[in-house]
């Protein structure tokens, strides 16, 4: 099974840093030259995925008795045995080429090895199928890093993960295909008041005194059906004009702590009979001297016949913390002593991290906030996958190029070259003081590999919400070994902003950064 192979050779390649040697001196010259090598493998590829349960290729079998008869070699000693480099390179090669389209949603269907995969990612959240998940997971990957070198760079359709402390959801969107992404962001709640930061006491007796619990009371959407209808109405009626009588909206998102669990059913119900997907940060407050409250991210996608499907709910993996600085830039002090800092009073679960694979040409995560900062686990993991959509929900302040969201988003559309979003509510950003007139209308940036710089997204005067009007591009990518993806990659472009009841649409014309 070829994610197995792929696993033990991307493994011992990555422990030995022995991957290094493909930027020496490489195809092998019995191979010929970069282009034979990369046909060679191709074909060795697609051998080996409708090979439907028989043997591997010839070749891919004597690669494989080769890395046997070396297993009593020390790991150090791999870099230095060239023919054992060249095996275990060629065989995560050919792996790598067999799992084209593993875990893509809209292949073919009546492919055995693609739904084997599906079978295994939906049971075991692994596309392995003899490695135990708690070693080595192999994941289905999206982006090739184009900087740099790393055991990433040597793959274009397979990811290996290490470890099992975060748990990777692959799941299909039950949704008819698109071609494009109208998104609306509804920066949810628009007022927020300083009473619903509190100090809650927990069972944490290893607590300094330095420190302290908060939680954030996140209060029901006032007349929320009627609201949100019409809010969807008015969306619909803005991306006619610019965009063409047949455009639709596609999906709504919400920043952290946007939604109730009651609110968010609701709004789900609401957006479902639209054909409308929902994204949203749900809050359960914490229970004073008792249990800790959850932030979480919920999905909800229906169905063309309009049944609702969820993945599990996703906890945030990092509690907030709110220093003295940041008590008083949002005027806290009422509520939190600034003597103190204080984190969020949230619950801290299993690790998950869901993917959503919505098209061929989008597969999607969703960050809150801390957990876009944080290089483990979640950063490393979205590393090794690429997706090509990365959302981050935030209760911050404005979305500036020069704060702390936009310097991660950054990293992320450099290496691996996902496109990111991140969001915040409008009530967080009027909480911030001292901003230049203006500012407190930023409630979102744009970052993508394409065009390589970022891009504010306003809330205009009056308007209730912004349309993103996402299209896809493609661009070859290259492995590290001379293969390319045959402009398989897809990279999500912003091409407009369409304000919600004020404003004129803003065009984002493709003009590439440096790449």
């Amino acid at each position: 099974w070829p994610p197995d192979v792929f696993a033990i050779a991307c493994h011992l390649l990555k422990s030995s840093g022995a991957y290094f040697k493909v930027v020496e001196n490489w195809p092998p010259e019995i191979l010929g030259s970069t282009q034979s090598w990369a046909d060679t493998m191709s074909a060795l590829g697609h051998e080996w995925q409708t090979a439907e349960g028989s043997q591997p290729p010839k070749r891919v079998r004597s690669w494989w008795r080769q890395l046997i008869s070396k297993r009593s070699s020390l790991l150090a000693d791999i870099r230095d045995d060239r023919d054992l480099c060249d095996s275990l390179l060629q065989l995560l090669s050919a792996a790598d080429e067999a799992c084209l389209n593993f875990g893509i949603k809209g292949q073919d269907p009546s492919n055995i090895a693609l739904a084997k995969a599906w079978n295994f990612l939906s049971t075991n959240d692994t596309l392995c199928h003899s490695i135990d998940c708690a070693k080595l997971r192999v994941l289905p990957k999206l982006r090739t890093p184009q900087t740099g070198l790393t055991s990433r760079s040597l793959s274009h359709h397979l990811a290996l993960v290490e470890g099992s402390e975060i748990r990777a959801n692959w799941w299909p969107a039950p949704i008819k295909y698109r071609d494009s992404l109208r998104l609306l962001l509804l920066p949810w709640p628009l007022e927020i008041s300083k009473s619903q930061f509190e100090p809650v006491k927990c069972n944490l007796k290893n607590l300094p005194s330095e420190y302290g619990m908060f939680s954030y009371r996140t209060d029901p959407v006032p007349d929320l059906h009627i609201r949100l209808s019409q809010i969807l109405d008015d969306a619909a009626a803005a991306i006619q004009a610019p965009l063409g009588m047949d455009q639709q909206l596609d999906g709504v998102i919400l920043p952290e702590l946007a939604l109730t669990p009651e609110d968010f059913q609701l709004a789900s119900e609401i957006c479902a009979k639209r054909g409308v997907f929902l994204i949203g940060g749900v809050a359960v407050p914490a229970q004073p001297g008792s249990a800790f409250g959850i932030n979480s991210v919920r999905t909800a996608i229906a169905d063309p016949l309009g049944q609702i499907y969820s993945p599990n709910p996703q906890n945030k993996h990092h509690r907030w913390q709110l220093d003295k600085s940041q008590v008083e830039k949002y005027g806290l002090e009422s509520a939190l002593d600034p003597s103190k800092t204080w984190w969020e009073a949230t619950q801290m679960d299993r690790r998950r991290l869901t993917f959503i694979s919505m098209f061929d040409w989008l597969t999607m995560a969703v960050l809150i906030c801390e957990d876009l900062a944080r290089p483990d686990p979640v950063g490393d993991l979205i590393r090794s996958v690429g997706p090509n959509l990365v959302i981050t929900l935030l209760m911050d302040a404005p979305q500036e190029s020069y704060r702390w969201a936009a310097r991660y988003a950054m990293a992320l559309g450099d290496d691996p070259g996902s496109s990111v979003l991140t969001f915040t509510s409008l009530g967080m950003t009027k909480l911030a003081k001292g901003l230049p007139d203006g500012d407190e209308q930023k409630i979102a940036m744009w970052k993508d590999f394409r065009t390589g710089r970022p891009v504010n997204v306003n809330l205009p005067d009056g308007a209730s919400g912004v349309v993103l009007y996402v299209r896809h591009e493609e661009k070859i990518e290259w492995t590290a070994d001379g293969r390319n993806d045959r402009a398989a990659t897809s990279y999500p472009v912003l091409k407009m902003e369409i304000p919600v009841g004020a404003g004129v649409p803003i065009q984002h014309p493709h003009k590439p950064g440096p790449v």
